[in-house]
């Protein structure tokens, strides 16, 4: 610490203050940004986060240049250090500023929850990684050219070390940066869309990120991080690409007794699908409910209930929303649910062979 104070000795009470004040601003960028600029895009609102850190690094570098004798920065190396920073945060600020306007030129415009928001796309992706290879290879040179290696020996030396970490570890980062590539060239996955995993879960697209994919678990408002490569390797349902302009068909099965009547289980039904419509559910009235004979099984007749929707986020509520509204409806008229018996084996009254 000692080594360090004539430093600060050649800086005034004022500068050190104000050095201070902008590393605090450094920091706290991100929090003022969000709590003034709620209502501005994300894009915009981190393009500010970036220009307001830009200013602050500027200045305290200034103050750094011209208030310290150039022999104490020689003998502390920091014309060095701060050369480094800037270097860095140039590159970083000039490859952010290069995304942003590729995104916003090459962006696929979508509605999502009611809001217009501007999605990736294979264009963005590709011409985001180019630039994002020429600032870093620009930072490279210019760190190795402030380290003081001039020679292309040493310069190629240190360039090769880096060559060969990222050789060395590419098995962990490449396959994911091909596969979100390939996603988004083949259009079928995009921000916004609900999706249905192996598993059964129903999610929505919340980002599409270089690296891996953030899904937003509906039934748990909880959210799935997933590598682009076992996304892709993964077989998916896309909710959202329905085939039809009636929208995403659906099917729910209920087993009811051989003794009711077709009759009763198509007036059950009716009286299912006018109340649907009454409460408004999210489903296509229009198109009805369709009624269909699944299965015959030893102990139930599986009546399947068809109907369209164009609301897949709202999948799960409208399953929900219909069972219970099956559940009300058939107790009014008496017919039961659940899988009736329609046999018993007595134990007892089997004999053993005789002999």
């Amino acid at each position: 610490m000692q080594n360090a104070l004539p430093l600060f000795d050649a800086l005034s009470f004022v500068e050190i203050l104000f050095c201070i004040a902008c590393l605090v601003l450094m920091v706290m960028a991100k929090r003022l940004v969000m709590r003034f600029s709620q209502k501005t895009p994300a894009p915009k609102r981190a393009l500010r986060v970036a220009v307001i850190r830009g200013f602050c690094l500027a200045a305290i570098s200034a103050v750094m240049y011209f208030e310290i004798p150039p022999e104490l920065s020689q003998q502390y190396g920091l014309v060095t250090v701060l050369a480094i920073a800037a270097s860095l945060y140039l590159c970083y600020l000039g490859n952010f500023i290069s995304a942003y306007f590729i995104f916003k030129r090459y962006g696929k415009s979508r509605t999502v929850a009611g809001k217009e928001i501007t999605i990736p796309t294979y264009q963005t992706r590709a011409l985001s990684l180019l630039s994002s290879c020429f600032f870093i290879i620009l930072a490279v040179v210019a760190i190795v050219q402030q380290l003081g290696f001039s020679s292309l020996l040493e310069a190629g030396g240190v360039i090769g070390v880096i060559g060969v970490m990222l050789a060395l570890t590419q098995g962990s980062w490449a396959p994911d940066i091909i596969s979100g590539l390939i996603l988004l060239n083949s259009d079928m996955i995009e921000e916004g869309d609900v999706i249905e995993l192996p598993n059964g879960t129903i999610a929505e697209v919340f980002k599409t990120k270089m690296f891996h994919t953030e899904l937003l678990d509906l039934a748990r408002n909880i959210r799935i991080m997933v590598r682009n490569t076992a996304l892709r390797d993964r077989t998916l349902r896309n909710l959202s690409r329905y085939a039809s302009v009636k929208g995403l068909r659906e099917c729910m099965a209920y087993n009811i007794g051989y003794s009711t009547p077709v009759k009763e289980v198509e007036a059950l039904f009716e009286k299912v699908r006018d109340v649907a419509i009454q409460k408004e559910l999210p489903f296509e009235g229009d198109h009805d409910l369709t009624l269909a004979l699944l299965e015959t099984g030893d102990h139930a007749l599986k009546w399947g209930v068809i109907f369209h929707t164009k609301s897949p986020g709202k999948l799960i509520q409208l399953r929900r929303d219909i069972n219970l509204i099956a559940q009300q409806e058939s107790h009014k008229v008496g017919i039961s649910l659940s899988t009736p018996l329609t046999h018993v084996v007595d134990m007892h009254s089997i004999q053993p062979k005789a002999e």
